[in-house]
C-alpha cells in the first residue's frame, strides 16, 4: 500500500511540475510569436500606406514602436527615436528586405540601449525605379513582461508541492533508512576496494535488495578489472606513439602526458600541474592554453628548438572535469625538409625549362613574322608557339600548386577586398571572354583577412575556368556577399556543365571532364586543384553545383576571421 501511494504521489508531483513548466513556456513563446507576427503585419501595413506618399512617415507617433525609413542605398530618411545619419544598408534585416525575403531579426540597439526585434520590407519602386525600406523595431523586454508576471504563481505552486513532498518523505524515511544504510555500506566498499557480500536478513524486501546489490558488486568488480586492463593497454599504445599527446582538464592542469611528450619537452612529474610546467616555451604554452580556454579546435605550425612542430588542440565535444582538451604534437621537420626539396626541385626545373621555352617562343614569333601567313612553315611555327605557351602555363601552375600544398610559399595576411580582387581577375580574363562574346559581371562586397595573392589566384582560376568552359555568347556572374558570419564568393557560368559522375573528381590534379574540349580551349587541369588547396589553407568550404548543358556554380565560404593553416 505504501509503495503504491508513493508511486501515485510522485507521479502526480512530476506531472504537475511538467505541466506547469510547459504551460509557462507556452505562454512565453506564444506571446513572443504573437508580437513578431504583429510586428510583421504592422510593417506591411505602414509600407502599404506609404506606397503613394513617401513623406507620410512624419505623421507616425507610437512610443512603443520604432519606425525607420531608409533609402534604397541604406541612408536614414526618418527615425522616430533618433536623428541618426548612420548608413543601415549592412543591417541583416535590411539585407533580407532588399533580397525580397524579409525576416525578423533579434539584435541589441545601441541607440535605444535594449534588445530589439527588427523587421523590414521594401516598398514598391516608383516611376524612377527608386524605392524605400520601411523598418519597425519593438523592445524584447515588453514581450517578456507578461510571461514574467506569471512566474510568481508557478513558483508558489511548485513551493507548495515541494513542501507536501518533504512532509511525506519525512514520514516514510524511517521505513527506508535501514536498507539505505546497508546499501551505502556496500557501495563504500566497492569504492575503496573493501567490498564484501552483505548477509541477507529476514525481511523479504530487504533480502531482495541486498541480493541485487551483491550481484551488482560482483559485476562491478569484474568490470573494474577489465577497465584497468584496457587502461593499461591504452597507456601502452599512447606511450609508443611518435606524436606527443597531452590531455588537460577544465583548469588547464595535465591529466595525461605520454612518453613522446615527456621526451620532447624533457619534463617529468607534471601530472596535475599546469601545462606551462611541462612546456618550456612560453609562447607555445600560451597558444595551447588560449585554445583550451576558448574551447576551440586549432591547428598550427611552430618552430621549437630547431624543429618544426604541427600542434593540434582538440576540445572535447562533451567536456568533463577530467578531460577538457587533448593536444597532439607532431614533429614535421622531415616533412618540411621534403617539401623544401620538392619546392627547390620545381623551382630549378622551372628555371631550367623557362630559358629554352623563352627561346622557343622567341624563335617561333620571329618565324611568324618572317614567313608568309598560311604557309606550312607559318602554321607549324604557330603550333609550336601555342604548345610552348601551354607548357609555360603548366610549369607555372605546377609550381604554384606545389608551393601552396606544401606551405613553402611565404604567407602574409592582410585585409583583402574580395570584390576588388575579383574585378582584377575578371579584367585579366576579359580578352579571352570578349573573343567568345562572354560577359563577366562582378557584384557585391566583402572583406577578409588573408594572403592577398592566394585570394587572387583562387578567383583567377575560378573565373578563367568559367570563361574557358562557357558557351559562345554566355555569361559569367561573380557574387560576393555575407552569410552567417562568412564572406561568400560565388562564380557561376552558363557553360557546358559537369556530368554528375565526374563531380567528385573535378578537384583532382590533371583531371579533365572533356579532354578534347580542354585541349581546344586551353587549360592544364590544375586550376581547380589549386582552388581546393587554397580553400583548405584558408579554412574555407568549397561547394559545387552543376547541371549538364546549363552551367556550373562554385561557392567558396570564407570565415570573416580566416584561420591560416
Amino acid at each position: 500500500m505504501t509503495k503504491r501511494f508513493l508511486f501515485i504521489f510522485v507521479s502526480m508531483v512530476a506531472v504537475f511540475a511538467v505541466f506547469s513548466v510547459m504551460l509557462w513556456l507556452n505562454i512565453y513563446y506564444s506571446n513572443e510569436i504573437i508580437i513578431k507576427n504583429n510586428l510583421m503585419t504592422e510593417t506591411q501595413l505602414i509600407a502599404e500606406v506609404m506606397r503613394d506618399d513617401y513623406d507620410s512617415y512624419g505623421q507616425f507617433d507610437n512610443k512603443e514602436i520604432r519606425l525607420t525609413v531608409l533609402s534604397s542605398k541604406g541612408d536614414v530618411l526618418f527615425d522616430s527615436y533618433s536623428a541618426t545619419t548612420e548608413n543601415h544598408f549592412d543591417r541583416e534585416e535590411v539585407q533580407s528586405a532588399v533580397r525580397g525575403t524579409p525576416q525578423v531579426v533579434k539584435r541589441y540597439s545601441e541607440t535605444i540601449g535594449k534588445d530589439m526585434y527588427y523587421y523590414a520590407v521594401r516598398s514598391e519602386p516608383d516611376e524612377t525605379g527608386d524605392y524605400r525600406i520601411i523598418r519597425l523595431a519593438f523592445a524584447i523586454e515588453t514581450a517578456q513582461e507578461y510571461a514574467l508576471h506569471m512566474m510568481p504563481f508557478f513558483m508558489v505552486c511548485v513551493a507548495v508541492i515541494l513542501l507536501l513532498a518533504a512532509l511525506y518523505f519525512r514520514y516514510v524515511v524511517k521505513e527506508i533508512k535501514r536498507p539505505l544504510e546497508l546499501v551505502g555500506k556496500c557501495i563504500r566498499g566497492l569504492n575503496d576496494g573493501s567490498y564484501q557480500k552483505i548477509e541477507v536478513g529476514e525481511r523479504d524486501d530487504l533480502s531482495a535488495v541486498i541480493s541485487e546489490v551483491n550481484d551488482l558488486g560482483e559485476r562491478l568488480a569484474a568490470n573494474m578489472n577489465r577497465l584497468t586492463e584496457e587502461q593499461n593497454k591504452l597507456e601502452l599504445v599512447l606511450d609508443n606513439m611518435e606524436e606527443a599527446v597531452i590531455a588537460a582538464d577544465e583548469k588547464g592542469d595535465i591529466v595525461f602526458i605520454n612518453l613522446s611528450a615527456r621526451n620532447l619537452f624533457n619534463c617529468e612529474n607534471v601530472l596535475n600541474k599546469n601545462i606551462i610546467y611541462a612546456i618550456d616555451d612560453i609562447t607555445l604554452a600560451e597558444r595551447i592554453m588560449q585554445a583550451e580556454e576558448r574551447n576551440i579546435n586549432i591547428c598550427f605550425e611552430y618552430y621549437y628548438k630547431e624543429r618544426w612542430l604541427e600542434v593540434s588542440v582538440m576540445s572535447a565535444d562533451k567536456p568533463t572535469a577530467k578531460v577538457r582538451s587533448v593536444t597532439f604534437i607532431r614533429d614535421m621537420s622531415k616533412d618540411k625538409l621534403a617539401a623544401k626539396q620538392r619546392s627547390d626541385f620545381f623551382e630549378s626545373a622551372s628555371h631550367e625549362l623557362k630559358t629554352p621555352l623563352t627561346s622557343i617562343k622567341g624563335f617561333t614569333e620571329l618565324m611568324l613574322t618572317q614567313t608568309e601567313p598560311g604557309s606550312v612553315v607559318n602554321k607549324q611555327a604557330f603550333r609550336i608557339h601555342q604548345e610552348a605557351e601551354k607548357l609555360s602555363e603548366l610549369l607555372k601552375d605546377m609550381l604554384d600548386l606545389t608551393e601552396i600544398s606544401d606551405g613553402s610559399r611565404p604567407r602574409i595576411s592582410v585585409e583583402v577586398d574580395v570584390a576588388e580582387v575579383c574585378r582584377e581577375a575578371a579584367g585579366r580574363q576579359s580578352v579571352n571572354a570578349e573573343k567568345a562574346g562572354i560577359s563577366i559581371t562582378v557584384e557585391g562586397r566583402g572583406k577578409i583577412y588573408a594572403p592577398s595573392d592566394e585570394i587572387y589566384s583562387l578567383a583567377d582560376n575560378l573565373i578563367s575556368n568559367a570563361v574557358r568552359y562557357n558557351k559562345e555568347g554566355g555569361k559569367v556572374k561573380v557574387e560576393i556577399y555575407k552569410e552567417e558570419g562568412s564572406v561568400v564568393l560565388s562564380v557561376s557560368d552558363t557553360g557546358i556543365g559537369i556530368p554528375e559522375k565526374y563531380r567528385t573528381r573535378i578537384f583532382e590534379r590533371f583531371f579533365m571532364v572533356d579532354k578534347a574540349y580542354s585541349k581546344k580551349n586551353g587549360g592544364t587541369g590544375l586550376g581547380l586543384a589549386i582552388v581546393k588547396h587554397i580553400a583548405l589553407n584558408l579554412s574555407a568550404s568549397l561547394q559545387l553545383s552543376s547541371k549538364e548543358g546549363e552551367g556550373s556554380t562554385f561557392i567558396v565560404k570564407f570565415p570573416e576571421n580566416v584561420t591560416v593553416r
